[in-house]
């Protein structure tokens, strides 16, 4: 069933606290005059995590302190419709519904492997949002809304290795914009580079970039897995541009240099900053995509994880003789 939080809840040690909602359960906080639902009233700085297979709503706010974690790691769904304030926070599980600017705070982000982050339209993530690999962002836009600025990192155990941006295109019918760190379809390269999922932008025209921490070397280009291998992002469009061609310069400079031309005329432009490791490309289409290295590298790389097996498989059969 459904109860009803009207109080205060004071957080008043550094501890690590855990609330949890049942299976069928709903927590709703919600405080006559917009008092906040959970605080931390000293010079504590308490740790948040909610957790369980229930919901929770917050429609007043969580004040913890700059420094102070916020998990949820729950199966159910959590739905914030106020500004909050705590730091860092991390997603780990079920549906996080944001319907408030503010509501996951200032902070950085982390959407991890089983956990869905979904904005409503209108409302701005304003920290930083990483994915881990299978974890997904939605985002619901207008019809006729600028989709430039949308921005996600793309995180293994290692770190971030990745960043994806759509640098520019308006999206042409209303809908929920979908990003994912996907699974490499190619059997040989799983688990070396950043996959990105994208949907919801339909026929629109956008400017894709992939910013890879490995940099992108010469005659690297945005690839698109299309059947069974990956082609250049470009070739999957519906038809091309004044300026379609290869460009070996950053989006920034490219845009700069053609300010004047609309992104219909640069419709199948793309190209490679090897300073900044920016692949990049002017796309009509949805697809998984991921910064495809030039032939010589992907073999040398190929080749190296082959020849590590072999030395693996040589000093298992020294270890058993």
């Amino acid at each position: 069933g459904t109860s009803t939080f009207s109080g205060e809840t004071a957080l008043l040690n550094s501890y690590d606290y855990r609330i949890v909602a049942a299976a069928g359960a709903t927590a709703v906080y919600d405080r006559p005059g917009s008092n906040a639902a959970i605080t931390s009233p000293n010079i504590a700085t308490p740790n948040l995590t909610l957790g369980g297979a229930g919901n929770f709503v917050f429609n007043d706010a969580i004040q913890l302190k700059a420094s102070s974690k916020f998990t949820y790691g729950g199966t159910g769904t959590l739905d914030l419709n106020a500004a909050n304030t705590f730091g860092a926070v991390l997603l780990s599980g079920g549906r996080t519904n944001l319907n408030f600017t503010g509501g996951l705070g200032s902070g950085p982000v982390e959407v991890g492997t089983a956990a869905l982050l979904v904005i409503a339209q209108g409302v701005t993530q304003v920290g930083d949002i990483t994915l881990r690999q299978g974890g997904e962002l939605r985002q619901a836009f207008a019809s006729g809304t600028q989709l430039s600025g949308t921005e996600v990192n793309l995180a293994l155990a290692s770190g971030v290795i990745a960043t994806a941006r759509i640098r520019a295109g308006t999206l042409g019918t209303g809908g929920e914009l979908s990003l994912s760190f996907g699974v490499d379809p190619d059997p040989e390269m799983n688990g070396l580079r950043a996959i990105l999922d994208l949907s919801g932008t339909g026929s629109s025209i956008i400017a894709l970039s992939l910013q890879s921490q490995g940099g992108a070397g010469e005659n690297s280009f945005l690839g698109w897995w299309s059947e069974g291998h990956w082609k250049n992002a470009v070739a999957g469009n519906s038809t091309s541009g004044l300026l379609a061609g290869s460009y070996e310069m950053s989006w920034d400079a490219f845009a700069a240099a053609n300010s004047s031309s609309t992104l219909a005329d640069m419709l199948g432009a793309y190209g490679r900053d090897e300073t900044s490791g920016e692949t990049w490309a002017v796309i009509d289409h949805n697809s998984q995509f991921t910064s495809v290295p030039e032939p010589g590298s992907a073999l040398l790389l190929v080749a190296g994880l082959a020849g590590m097996a072999l030395r693996r498989r040589r000093l298992q059969r020294s270890l058993n003789s």
